[in-house]
């Protein structure tokens, strides 16, 4: 966990500190189970229909063949692993600050004085975010037309309605 962050002032405090819900990333793991059971169901299934894998020249490549795979995929799965737990909102008396891990080794970082928030919503659509209570929190800045999208935050409204409360005390 960070307890500390660069960005803020000596004497600011994190007041919400929030990670993506992790059922927003359901698909991703659905894809990586099935992906990781990929060459197990290959080999039954070329086993079963009497495809030599087990003799001498084969079955060096298939150990070669399924080494690679699963190299592969372990790096794809620890690459969304990290974007996953680096990916935070941390809330201030003064600031939003949005951590987003594009991939290992890219970062994006998104900080808002609290003054520069002209609107803030929140959206949850589909079946598994509205049971689930997840979506996505939308901020509006003064300047910019584009909208900052943050999707998969826990508790949107809870979240949106804290950050509007500290700005309306901030003026």
């Amino acid at each position: 966990m960070i307890n500390t962050f660069e960005n803020l002032a000596y004497d600011e405090s994190i007041i919400v500190k929030s990670r993506k819900h992790i059922l927003s990333v359901l698909p991703s793991i659905i894809v990586f189970f099935i992906l990781l059971l990929l060459p197990v169901v290959i080999i039954i299934v070329a086993y079963f229909s009497g495809i030599p894998l087990f003799k001498f020249p084969y079955v060096n490549i298939l150990v070669l063949s399924i080494s690679c795979y699963y190299m592969i995929y372990l790096l794809v799965f620890t690459s969304e692993l990290i974007s996953y737990y680096y990916d935070l909102l941390l809330v201030t008396k003064k600031n939003v600050i949005s951590i987003e891990q594009l991939t290992m080794f890219s970062r994006k970082i998104l900080q808002y004085n609290l003054e520069q928030i002209e609107d803030i919503n929140s959206n949850t659509t589909g079946f598994l975010p509205s049971l689930f209570n997840f979506g996505e929190i939308i901020i509006q800045t003064a300047g910019t037309k584009e909208l900052t999208i943050i999707k998969g935050m826990p508790y949107p409204q809870k979240i949106a309605s804290k950050i509007m409360e500290l700005r309306n005390s901030s003026d």
